[in-house]
């Protein structure tokens, strides 16, 4: 047993001698990683089309070649219900569907795509109603006209070149036209613009006038065909309101209600009430200091004129205070059992005029 062990230790000596006797250099070294190097493949043509825009109208096409690229082309069109695209080979035909923008999406087979933007428009000009605008400064106030674009590509924008003269109410500039107005006696221009930077100008002449009413006031008033009828404008109100008999939306004396308990005495009384919906503020009545006056003959009530209102917490007209407004009230037609009857007051240098059209008894 003790031989087996001498073996075993001799064995061992030897092998750690051989171990110690190595040359470092001939340890085993970790190999360093070898370097990668890509072979650079060669790039393919790239990819061009013969347009960087497709632009066109409605209903049209417009055909544009891939000028060069790797083949095997694809297209993509984002919006087709602005326009549509077809492939012919190498040949792009755009259709254009409706007003508005998009993008066509073009590749080929080496992995290049380009986007070019598809733009439909409207029209080549930008037209409008008018170019020239006469306002009339109704006792020295406001004069207010519209103009109406007949073509062009919205949206658009209009701007004064000088704004002591005549201004766009921003509010009403939309894809159908605009109001335009007119602040002192003069002139000025407005430049409109649509989005593909085509202009137009509109002359602006303003023209002051004793008369509270223009030519246009009076042909509108005198156009409106329905009974119950009640029109203000001045300040913030532009009001155009149209009542019923069936439904109790107005009022004339002598018939009485609820609401007219503190009529005076003496007096005609015809009130606008329009429904529920309606807001208080929008109710007014005339009221004249005469049981029965001559509203069948056009001219001037002589009898005092007033313009009252309705009071919405308590549910009545107001026929004395701040809210009973002295007025000058004149019949400009009468047809058919009908009478047109405006009215105008200036309160704080601003101008309120207006019209009803009352059932005569």
């Amino acid at each position: 047993m003790k031989h087996k062990y001498l073996i075993y230790a001799l064995l061992w000596t030897g092998l750690a001698a051989g171990a110690t006797s190595c040359d470092e250099d001939e340890m085993p070294q970790k190999p360093e990683p070898s370097p990668v190097v890509d072979s650079e493949l060669p790039e393919g043509p790239k990819l061009e089309v013969g347009t960087e825009l497709f632009d066109l109208k409605p209903e049209t096409s417009v055909r544009q070649q891939i000028v060069s690229g790797a083949g095997d082309y694809r297209i993509d069109m984002l919006d087709t219900s602005i326009a549509t695209a077809m492939l012919d080979g190498d040949v792009i035909t755009v259709t254009g569907h409706k007003y508005g923008r998009t993008d066509l999406v073009v590749s080929d087979a080496g992995g290049a795509y380009k986007s070019i933007p598809v733009n439909v428009y409207l029209s080549d000009e930008l037209q409008l109603s008018t170019t020239t605008l006469d306002l009339t400064l109704n006792m020295g106030n406001p004069g207010v006209g519209t103009v109406t674009i007949v073509a062009g590509n919205p949206p658009y924008s209009a701007v004064s070149a000088d704004t002591q003269y005549a201004t766009v109410v921003p509010s009403t500039v939309s894809d159908s036209g605009f109001d335009i107005t007119g602040l002192k006696e003069g002139g000025t221009t407005i430049t409109i613009t649509d989005s593909r930077g085509l202009e137009s100008v509109v002359t602006v002449t303003n023209t002051y006038s004793d008369s509270p009413f223009s030519n246009s006031d009076l042909e509108t008033y005198k156009s409106i065909s329905q009974e119950g009828y009640f029109w203000l404008q001045g300040g913030d109100y532009n009001i155009a309101r149209q009542g019923a008999p069936s439904s109790k939306r107005y009022w004339a004396t002598p018939k009485k209600d609820e609401i007219i308990t503190n009529q005076p005495e003496g007096t005609w009384f015809f009130g606008y009430y329009a429904s529920s919906k309606d807001s208080p503020k929008d109710r007014f009545g005339l009221l004249i200091a005469n049981e029965k006056p001559d509203l069948a003959t056009v001219g001037e009530i002589k009898d005092s004129c007033y313009i009252v209102a309705y009071d919405g917490e308590s549910g009545k007209w107001i026929f004395q205070g701040s809210k009973k407004i002295s007025t000058t009230a004149e019949v400009i037609k009468v047809e058919n059992k009908l009478a047109w009857i405006t009215f105008y007051t200036l309160q704080e240098d601003v101008l309120y005029k207006g019209c009803f059209t009352i059932r005569l008894p």
